[in-house]
């Protein structure tokens, strides 16, 4: 599960697992749920989290990267609970993304992010990233070791496999019969 299958869709509540999309919709399935659904384009919109950023004083920060940064922290210091006060989910906010535009981003936004996490968390996301990048990163370098190792291996074999060719063996022979230009043989 990565977050560009996940959406938040306006006027329902939580997150959905994005299944496939039509013309006139979407089918998702609420994250914990095996019952699918459709949900049409007309009344709802459609976010997926992976397009979602948080605004900085410099630049945005990706969704990604501050949900991250909240399950790092979360070793160290608990997370707060959504309906703790105004400066205290800011003061947490901040502990998290230190360079977050304060008046940009909303208690409100703090609290979905919140929330979101916590539903996430609930679903073994964090758990299943961390293993699935530790998983791809051994593998690449696997591969790594893999590509140089054979790399030289075959320049042995290749230069020993390979015979050495004559200057006679390589020059054109003539043909045997040559061609008028009537089309009959000489």
């Amino acid at each position: 599960m990565e977050l560009k299958d996940i959406v938040t869709i306006s006027g329902m509540g939580g997150l959905h697992k994005k299944i496939a999309e039509r013309p006139n919709g979407m089918v998702v399935c609420p994250l914990g749920e095996k019952q699918n659904k459709f949900v049409p384009s007309r009344k709802h919109n459609f976010t997926q989290l992976d397009n979602i950023t948080i605004y900085t004083q410099e630049d945005t920060k990706p969704l990604d990267e501050v949900l991250d940064a909240m399950y790092k922290a979360t070793k160290t210091t608990p997370l707060i609970d959504v309906k703790a006060k105004p400066d205290e989910l800011r003061a947490y906010f901040e502990k998290i993304v230190k360079d977050y535009d304060s008046e940009k981003v909303y208690v409100s936004d703090i609290q979905k992010v919140i929330k979101w996490y916590m539903q996430l968390d609930a679903h073994k996301y964090f758990e299943t990233k961390a293993k699935k990048t530790t998983k791809d990163s051994k593998e690449s370098t696997k591969k790594a070791e893999a590509k140089k190792a054979p790399a030289k291996a075959n320049v042995k074999k290749n230069s020993a496999a390979k015979p050495k060719i004559s200057a006679k063996a390589t020059a054109k022979k003539k043909p045997a019969t040559t061609m008028k230009a009537s089309g009959r043989k000489a």
